[in-house]
């Protein structure tokens, strides 16, 4: 009774697991799988009748023999045929039940097997659907200049209040303030918010988005560590200088390394590094005119800071180092300027593509035709700039028509620092822009917009 209800139970759980199994397979493998499993077991219960049959036969004949030698016997002699019969009775029982049992295990662990299969395959079409797909990485890849911009207004605004010289103590000759753990930790990039799960396809792919994820882990740990060496009072003036020199260079580096990336992921041969070039630009240029305010500049601590800072060689000048005089080497300055040196890296991508947009190459110097960039950035930006609702001061700057009109409205005639938003707006009359030029013009209004928002700690006594 006990094998019968094991029986019934076995093959239960193998029907319930090859229908679980059908159910959740693809049809196709599921019909190949569940035939070639009908096969083999038919093949198996052929095998089980005829030994079965054939035992039959040999019990049979073995009591016809026994009743024909003992027809003058006892009754003990009968009782004993009678005991052998009820053991062939119940060796035949036995044995018929140990077939179907594993006739029953047979199907339970083909079924088990089949529904293992299916719950792989499962896991894996899952895991593969829940990846994101290449256009969204693009489209992250594409935000990147954007954050980059913003981590490099940020780094030059606490650059600017870190060295005015309200900042410095003369007697002691070091700084008063430093710029808080909050603001600089801002600047950290996390790997997994901008290199996406994605399915790579090559090796070639994959290998270069982890080299990305640890470009940007050391970023972040440089970040930690400039923040660190900021709070300390006495730190040697060195190791101020590399940490803003850092820190002004990593943003267009990083942006420079993930073209390569970018040409993987875009894999078509209608791109070139040309438009990556142009694209970084006009981001900049966007993202420039999103956080201007030049109604701003009437007031607060702005005026201040930028009278140090009216023209672009001013600015430059403050924000890079002369590190001859650090480090006791003679034969003139020897300037650090994260920005040149990053700069011209992203530039030398220039040099590698056809056909050009906006950008030429003269004497050295990267220069952009301002008709050709005012053209492309309109069309490739203007829905951002409807979006965003900027249409007015992209007017006013970007097409202005006059600059005395965009100062009047604005307010800012006769203020201490009109001298400097004037020469601001001079230069997008130009016909020609260095590129250098521009992202400096760019840089000193968004990061004197930014100072109110830089918080400083005093050092302790």
């Amino acid at each position: 009774m006990k094998m019968k209800n094991l029986l019934l139970l076995l093959l239960l759980a193998g029907s319930f697991t090859i229908g679980f199994a059908q159910d959740k397979a693809p049809e196709v493998k599921t019909s190949v799988v569940k035939d070639s499993v009908q096969e083999k077991i038919l093949e198996r219960l052929d095998s089980i009748y005829m030994l079965q049959n054939s035992i039959q036969e040999e019990r049979k004949a073995d009591l016809e023999s026994v009743q024909m030698n003992s027809k003058d016997s006892t009754e003990k002699h009968r009782s004993d045929i009678g005991v052998m019969r009820d053991i062939a009775k119940n060796t035949e029982e036995d044995f018929v039940e140990s077939g179907w049992t594993l006739f029953a295990l047979l199907t339970f662990f083909v079924s088990l097997g089949v529904s293992v299969f299916t719950s792989v395959m499962q896991f894996r079409t899952e895991r593969h659907t829940k990846n994101v797909g290449i256009g969204s990485q693009l489209g992250v890849l594409d935000d990147l200049p954007r954050h980059f911009y913003r981590n490099l207004v940020c780094t030059v605004a606490m650059l600017i209040r870190y060295r005015h010289a309200d900042n410095r103590n003369t007697a002691t000759g070091t700084f008063r303030t430093y710029p808080s753990e909050a603001n600089v930790m801002k600047l950290q990039t996390l790997p997994e918010e901008f290199i996406l799960p994605i399915d790579m396809g090559t090796d070639k792919v994959f290998d270069e988005m982890h080299e990305q994820k640890l470009l940007f882990k050391n970023y972040n740990i440089e970040v930690a560590s400039a923040s660190e060496h900021f709070s300390r009072k006495h730190i040697h003036e060195k190791s101020l200088v590399n940490d803003f020199d850092n820190l002004l260079f990593k943003p267009i580096y990083l942006i420079t390394r993930l073209c390569n990336l970018y040409e993987m992921l875009k894999n078509s041969k209608e791109w070139t590094r040309d438009e990556y070039v142009c694209n970084v630009v006009c981001t900049f240029v966007m993202e420039h005119f999103c956080k201007l305010s030049l109604g701003k500049f009437k007031y607060g601590m702005q005026g201040k800071y930028l009278q140090g800072i009216m023209k672009n060689p001013d600015f430059v000048e403050y924000i890079r180092y002369d590190m001859s005089t650090l480090y006791d080497r003679p034969g003139g300055p020897i300037y650090s300027n994260g920005i040149e040196r990053s700069t011209g890296m992203l530039l030398e991508l220039y040099k590698q593509c056809e056909p050009k947009r906006f950008i030429s190459e003269e004497d050295g110097k990267y220069v952009i035709d301002s008709y050709k960039f005012k053209e492309y950035f309109l069309k490739v930006k203007k829905q951002e700039i409807i979006e965003k609702k900027k249409e007015d001061i992209v007017e006013d700057v970007l097409e202005c028509n006059s600059i005395e009109e965009t100062m009047q409205k604005y307010g800012l005639e006769g203020t201490l620092y009109a001298d400097a938003i004037r020469s601001y707006l001079e230069f997008w009359q130009k016909d020609e822009w260095d590129l250098k030029e521009l992202l400096y013009n760019m840089l000193r209004m968004n990061a004197i917009s930014e100072l109110p928002i830089i918080g400083m700690i005093e050092h302790e006594p």
